[in-house]
């Protein structure tokens, strides 16, 4: 986890943290900055996965790599520790810098390695965890197998 100097970090969130999703009331205090996304980079290769009533990021050193949809926040400390305790970090997420499509720095949760599987499968290049939700997770979404 890397420390802030601000009073606030900037978060991306991806799943059910999103505005109009389970758990966004957490961020209710926060200011929502905008809907973005983190693009595959030379330096970041993460895909998304379906842990059923929520998605996960893993890192795949692969170079494979998805367009990640999702929401940018401003979070003060007390929002920060309330993410922590609910994403389990550092044990089960750990809360990691991206560079986001618009250029600039967040922290977004990324399972932790010890939590990883090779039998989740993830979508197609672009990860939309609102969409996905809303339609059938059965049938054609599902195009790649981490391995």
């Amino acid at each position: 986890m890397t420390k802030s100097i601000h009073p606030y970090t900037r978060i991306f969130v991806y799943g059910s943290l999103m505005r109009d999703m389970g758990n966004h009331r957490i961020l209710r205090k926060s200011q929502f900055v905008s809907a973005t996304t983190i693009r595959p980079g030379p330096d970041q290769h993460f895909a998304m996965v379906d842990l059923g009533a929520f998605p996960g990021l893993v890192d795949t050193e692969s170079g494979y790599s998805q367009q990640i949809v999702g929401e940018m926040y401003y979070v003060k400390p007390d929002v920060l520790e309330a993410l922590d305790r609910l994403e389990g970090a550092p044990d089960f997420y750990e809360r990691r810098p991206v560079q986001l499509a618009c250029g600039t720095l967040a922290e977004t949760y990324v399972l932790n390695r010890a939590n990883r599987t090779s039998a989740w499968r993830v979508m197609g290049k672009v990860a939309d965890w609102r969409k996905h939700t809303s339609q059938d997770r059965i049938g054609t979404r599902w195009t790649y197998h981490l391995g």
